[in-house]
């Protein structure tokens, strides 16, 4: 089967003690149909970088991991406030770079208020043009971001796959200012799409974009 439509009984030929479920990735008649069959099914919700570490506890706990569990949400937070005192130092304020994040190109996704990638980019020192979209990963309109005037364009390295240079259409605005600054800054979509362990990897890569001089 596929990630949206996978196939229970394939999974029931596992014999899983247990499948985990993302409210993000999979459909809730997909859990259900798997519950039908007998298996238990841990759904996790990630809807911001806060929610990260409660999933990673969760799970640890799950499989009788809750001490490296621990541990592992240390590390990343203690790593996330080294990249936001990073930045900070760069200045007497934080420097904000407003900052547009691109979920997909044609049509128009963006990455809007209340998400793990949002939260991931304010503690990199960028201002989501994006804000007064709705909240999660919306469609939004061309004439917005015109009117926004981003200083930085993020894409996720997933976008626009299919043509050899993703940044083609955008170039057709040169006084865009990230367009005119050549801040058209094309990243690994999973590092910050996917709420995970490489949460600092992806702070310290939005951080980099956002502040060259502060990365080097």
């Amino acid at each position: 089967g596929t990630q949206q439509e996978p196939s229970v009984e394939a999974v029931l030929g596992l014999r899983p003690d247990v499948v985990v479920s993302a409210v993000s990735a999979n459909r809730q008649s997909t859990v259900e149909a798997l519950e039908r069959l007998g298996l238990p099914v841990f759904v996790t919700r990630t809807d911001d970088l806060a929610g990260l570490s409660r999933t990673i506890v969760d799970l640890g706990t799950l499989v009788g991991q809750r001490t490296a569990a621990d541990a592992l949400v240390h590390t990343i937070q203690a790593g996330l406030a080294q990249v936001q005192e990073q930045v900070r130092e760069q200045s007497q304020q934080p420097p904000r770079v407003r900052a547009l994040v691109l979920v997909w190109s044609d049509p128009l996704y963006v990455v809007g208020r209340q998400t793990y990638t949002a939260d991931l980019l304010a503690l990199a020192g960028g201002d989501n043009v994006a804000v007064d979209a709705e909240p999660g990963y919306p469609r939004y309109a061309l004439e917005r971001v015109l009117r926004q005037a981003p200083e930085v364009i993020i894409m996720g390295t997933h976008t626009d796959e299919r043509t050899g240079d993703p940044w083609r259409d955008w170039r057709r605005f040169p006084t865009l200012p990230a367009v005119r600054d050549g801040r058209l800054v094309t990243v690994d979509g999973d590092l910050i799409f996917r709420p995970g362990p490489r949460a600092v990897e992806a702070a310290q890569t939005l951080a980099r974009a956002l502040h060259p001089p502060a990365a080097r």
